[in-house]
């Protein structure tokens, strides 16, 4: 008996190793979402101006944060490092400190733009202080995720009504 018990913690690491081994990536398609936020009354060179300060302001890349920008057309195109959103505190309590790396894309026009993200993934620390990047990979991850980055909008428009004044609907 106590040799089958010897055997009980290695048949479930072996368990374990199989089952994270044969986890897949979450399809790009799935890791690319938008949303459209109407702000009547303003421009699409006060929303384009007051988008490229708030991205200045709230993203943060070790370089080209800023990837393409076009005032004719609206588009701004930047990539993006936040913290891993961890509201149970579980990442933070085992050490674990991760990031989330994506590209936002914003478009511009009078009285609304829209906000898309996609090449997301998660990045860890490695041994030599770097950061270790790989795909999004549990639909719980993205979930998290999704949500903070959507919630981008509404700082934007808060920056939107802050820089150019609220407009009467």
């Amino acid at each position: 008996m106590r040799g089958v018990n010897s055997l009980i913690p290695t048949i479930l690491i072996i368990l374990c190793m199989a089952g994270c081994a044969s986890v897949k990536p979450i399809p790009e398609s799935e890791r690319t979402f938008s949303k459209v936020i109407d702000v009547q009354g303003y421009t699409r060179d006060q929303i384009f101006d007051s988008s490229r300060r708030w991205v200045e302001a709230n993203l943060w890349e070790a370089k080209d944060m800023i990837e393409t920008e076009d005032r004719a057309s609206g588009t701004i195109i930047s990539n993006g490092i936040i913290m891993y959103p961890d509201p149970s505190g579980f990442h933070a309590m085992l050490g674990l400190h991760k990031h989330v790396l994506f590209k936002m894309k914003l478009d511009a026009q009078n009285d609304k733009f829209k906000v898309t993200f996609s090449s997301i993934r998660i990045a860890h620390h490695d041994d030599k202080g770097g950061l270790r990047e790989e795909p999004l990979t549990y639909k719980g991850d993205l979930e998290v995720v999704k949500t903070e980055l959507l919630s981008f909008g509404d700082g934007i428009l808060s920056t939107i009504t802050r820089i150019n004044g609220p407009k009467d609907l």
